[in-house]
């Protein structure tokens, strides 16, 4: 079996996303894994307060990083700090989530050259107040709402569905809301309105830098085998392809379009995605299978 290793008090150095990432590859079943004491990875004066979204782990004998945030840092602002330490001068590969191989990041491309150090991007990591898999979606029931628009800067999508008794908001949805910087409806609220829907719709996340712009709701809603609305197409080292297992849609006006469209292909497009590529054991062969392809 191949040994995964990772720091001691793993949620104590990383930053809350990066620590749900690897403990996917702890999770997965795949590895044997081993806690040892990593040297400090301080890069806070260099990167400043995203310095904790990027932690570190070794694949056998192979030092990897996996940096969480959405913009080309803190891996493109760390090249001189790693090749000066010794420890983490042996990275071979940065697994970053939101990197885009097709397209070109000045950034980063500059980090490379420096370092020699290999990009990829991965899998997705879920949010913290999800439980994975904690319904089973099915369509035979009587679904209230055909979706429900969540998350920051939505207004341009929420405004238009305002008053909608088949578009579910935080303004429509009769569950209560709460302030935090805006109105959203609780958490408890929230997973009720996600069982009440036919669809999960998720909407782009940040796109900084020219990052990508992958959503958590992939793997969150994905896990429920919910059939998936997207408005952008998320680059993966695996098949994830619009129209085939997500609908795509660029505008707020498209999703009233959904109802015409059957969902159990969707469904079953969601079920196949989630065990084969976000969940614990599927990302953790996925991490493997990248490892192996591109340490040759």
């Amino acid at each position: 079996m191949n040994t995964l290793t990772v720091p001691k008090n793993l949620e104590g150095i990383y930053n809350k996303w990066t620590y749900r990432t690897i403990q996917k590859l702890i999770d997965g079943g795949l590895f044997e894994v081993k806690y040892e004491d990593f040297p400090e990875f301080n890069v806070r004066e260099v990167v400043g307060k995203r310095h904790s979204f990027i932690g570190f782990v070794k694949l056998n004998n192979v030092l990897i990083g996996i940096d969480v945030w959405d913009g080309p840092h803190p891996t493109s602002d760390i090249a001189e700090y790693l090749m000066d330490s010794d420890f983490y001068s042996k990275t071979k590969i940065i697994f970053k989530i939101q990197y885009r191989p097709n397209h070109q990041v000045s950034s980063l491309k500059t980090f490379k050259e420096k370092t020699g150090i290999i990009l990829s991007n991965w899998t997705m990591f879920h949010g913290a107040v999800f439980p994975l898999s904690y319904f089973k979606w099915d369509n035979n029931e009587s679904h209230k709402y055909l979706t429900y628009i969540s998350g920051k800067r939505r207004d341009n999508w929420i405004n238009v569905y305002r008053d909608s008794k088949e578009i579910a908001t935080f303004d429509n949805s009769g569950y209560t809301k709460v302030k935090k910087n805006r109105p959203k409806v609780t958490n408890e609220d929230y997973l009720k309105v996600v069982r009440e829907c036919k669809w999960g719709l998720s909407l782009m996340g940040k796109r900084v830098g020219h990052m990508d712009c992958k959503n958590r709701r992939e793997v969150e809603f994905s896990s429920c085998g919910m059939p998936l609305i997207l408005n952008y197409t998320p680059e993966y080292p695996f098949p994830f392809e619009k129209n085939k297992h997500y609908v795509y849609i660029n505008k707020p006006e498209d999703l009233i379009n959904i109802r015409d469209i059957d969902p159990i292909p969707y469904h079953e497009a969601s079920i196949e995605t989630y065990d084969k590529y976000f969940s614990d054991k599927g990302s953790s062969q996925v991490f493997l299978d990248l490892v192996e392809k591109l340490i040759k």
